[in-house]
């Protein structure tokens, strides 16, 4: 494909055109990271405390919100069934906290400094 040199411009104004390359404008923020969603380590201000963390929806409902940059408190009943949710955030991100259903001092402290409460704590099985 041989351009001349007026074709040329109107070539590189339909690519420009259709393939939606734009400059910013002088106002325009142009950084590169401007127009990215927030990266792992982005941090949005956020705390929540989701009950039933170490089950089946819990586990995604934890990194999901520790991928938006929320700092999650997972309040564990066994010992070891909170580790592999350290892993969905960053270091400090996951706060692990044991607790007890049945004693209300605990719950508190779970909940102290949360924005947003998330219950997930159910059964599989029918209960009385």
């Amino acid at each position: 494909m041989v351009l001349v040199v007026g074709e040329w411009s109107t070539f590189i104004w339909k690519i420009r055109h259709f393939c939606a390359i734009r400059r910013p404008m002088a106002h325009e923020d142009m950084s590169p990271d401007a127009h990215r969603p927030p990266r792992r380590s982005s941090v949005n201000g956020h705390i929540a405390t989701v009950f039933g963390c170490t089950g089946f929806l819990g586990r995604y409902v934890v990194s999901k919100l520790a991928k938006q940059g929320t700092h999650v408190v997972i309040p564990y009943r066994d010992e070891d069934s909170h580790i592999h949710l350290k892993l969905t955030g960053d270091l400090g991100q996951i706060t692990p906290l044991e607790f007890d259903l049945k004693d209300r001092q605990t719950l508190v402290e779970c909940v102290r400094h949360s924005d947003i409460v998330y219950n997930l704590i159910g059964r599989n099985y029918e209960t009385k």
